[in-house]
């Protein structure tokens, strides 16, 4: 049977994380949620590691649930014999058992997954009091590093393994601060005109003090928070080298052009 036109209409990642598992499903919710939020992304903004952490932290289950391929194997378990299932009843079936024990519902969202929801009124009927939570990277010539040896090493997840030797490309690193800097300005705008709350999570931030930063985002959420919420182990690891530390510092001392210098710039003061 053939899937239903949203599965397939949805553009984006399509890589399977295995996220459709039930190991990360959580006790079953019935009804609406209280409280829905979208983890805004960029490719390689550290959305895997930080979604495990939101789930680890009791903050609901916030995965790629308009990624086509999550999509497809959600609705294979959730719904078996049913693969044409109606779009609000495969987000009502992931909610039921992706929702937390406060009635959190959360949904990570690359720029390219988002038009095809809202145009279908997702966020409006099943995301209530919406709020947006926003994972960037202060440091946006590293992550267009990262971004270029992962196209390289196929490897987009510490549970990945390394397919091919990764090697320098500037013009692909400068590519990808580009499609970076519109993704985040993407963002920016749909905050506005969703006129909904957001709050900006710096990557590097997360990463020094990952606890202290989710007991933040609970407040933010209205889940009540001592400032203890546990840390443990995410489910992905941080991913990072020397080697990519060494590229970024490279780019900006031998490959620089004015343009990118421009986009740097402007990031740096939004």
């Amino acid at each position: 049977m053939a899937l239903p036109p949203y599965v397939t209409s949805m553009s984006g990642p399509t890589e399977r994380l295995g996220l459709h598992r039930p190991e990360f499903d959580l006790e079953p919710w019935d009804g609406p949620a209280r409280q829905g939020y979208v983890v805004c992304v960029t490719p390689r903004s550290g959305s895997h590691y930080f979604s495990s952490l939101l789930f680890n932290a009791g903050l609901g289950a916030p995965m790629e649930y308009f990624n086509p391929a999550e999509a497809k194997d959600l609705i294979r378990r959730l719904s078996p014999g049913d693969a044409a299932m109606p779009v609000d009843a495969y987000i009502a079936a992931v909610r039921r058992v992706r929702t937390s024990r406060d009635g959190l519902f959360g949904v990570t969202a690359h720029p390219q997954q988002m038009p095809q929801a809202i145009k279908l009124g997702l966020l409006e009927r099943h995301l209530p009091n919406l709020k947006f939570v926003h994972l960037r990277r202060r440091d946006l010539v590293l992550q267009a590093v990262s971004l270029s040896v992962a196209r390289q090493t196929g490897s987009w997840t510490s549970s990945e393994p390394v397919q091919a030797e990764p090697v320098y490309r500037p013009a692909e690193i400068a590519a990808s601060i580009e499609a970076l800097f519109g993704a985040t300005l993407y963002w920016k705008d749909l905050f506005r005109q969703q006129a909904a709350p957001s709050m900006s999570v710096p990557y590097e931030d997360l990463s020094q003090d990952p606890g202290g930063m989710c007991a933040r985002i609970a407040a933010f959420l209205g889940v009540s928070s001592e400032g203890d919420r546990p840390a443990s182990e995410p489910l992905f690891a941080r991913q990072g080298s020397d080697r990519n530390r060494a590229w970024a510092e490279r780019f900006r001392q031998d490959d620089m052009t004015a343009k990118t210098a421009a986009i740097l710039a402007a990031y740096a003061d939004d």
